[in-house]
């Protein structure tokens, strides 16, 4: 009884507004409200193998090899990395991100990633095989800033709706780069290469890992993420993004 008056006098004070659009909501909508949530680009078959998220990431990764090879970058590929909404420069989803990266509404992050685990639940194949939940981490410096790192957030929230624990310390920042938003294609491959280090190995050895953050841009950041865990013996990573640039 006490918490619920307690919630209810916060609920006055400090209002639940929706991440895309700021209107006042329920508390029980969840991070966006009914009208918004029709409105979100969302990804049509985000599990597909010509998803935008996974053809991208799969070129960043694996692009001297292919043209190597000279075939198709989704030839008899499966669904490596999902993401679940478009991310288009101040749309809905651009709000949404910049409500849990610099709006200070680490909730949000939570919420979009119980969205994310219960998409992946409800599709079932992509979750079947994996072990545990690495999030990109933020360097030391920047979380301090912000007060959380947001992928780890998101992470969370896949976690509670599918039951996978989170590791969040074996992948570390170990280079404060620069903000990849403004930055170009070929200075975010820069900007990100070699930034990632990972500790205790021994703790994903032979396992299969779902890596998530928050967007996927140009597939650098997380590229070189999955680069670095690749190094560990046996590892298999597959990705999860709230959204992806562009890739209509």
């Amino acid at each position: 009884m006490r918490s619920r008056i307690i919630r209810s006098l916060l609920s006055l004070l400090c209002p639940e507004t929706c991440a895309a659009c700021g209107e006042v909501v329920d508390g029980d909508v969840g991070f966006v409200c009914e009208k918004c949530r029709e409105r979100i680009a969302w990804v049509e078959r985000p599990f597909d193998a010509d998803n935008a998220a996974n053809k991208r990431l799969y070129m960043t990764i694996h692009r001297t090899t292919r043209e190597e090879e000279g075939t198709t970058a989704q030839e008899g590929r499966e669904t490596l990395a999902v993401a679940f909404a478009h991310y288009i420069d101040k749309g809905l989803t651009y709000n949404i991100v910049h409500a849990f990266k610099y709006g200070h509404r680490p909730n949000v992050a939570v919420e979009a990633g119980r969205m994310m685990g219960r998409r992946m639940k409800e599709e079932g194949r992509f979750v079947r095989d994996i072990d545990c939940i690495v999030p990109v981490p933020l360097h030391e410096r920047r979380k301090s800033r912000r007060g959380y790192n947001q992928a780890e957030l998101l992470a969370r929230g896949i976690g509670e709706v599918t039951g996978l624990p989170v590791e969040s310390g074996v992948l570390e920042r170990r280079v404060n780069n620069v903000s990849q938003t403004r930055q170009s294609a070929y200075g975010r491959q820069s900007n990100a290469e070699g930034i990632f280090n990972v500790r205790f190995p021994n703790t994903l050895e032979g396992k299969t890992v779902l890596l998530v953050d928050d967007v996927l841009t140009t597939g650098s950041t997380l590229g070189d993420a999955c680069r670095t865990l690749g190094l560990i013996e046996d590892v298999r990573v597959k990705v999860a993004t709230f959204a992806v640039a562009g890739g209509y």
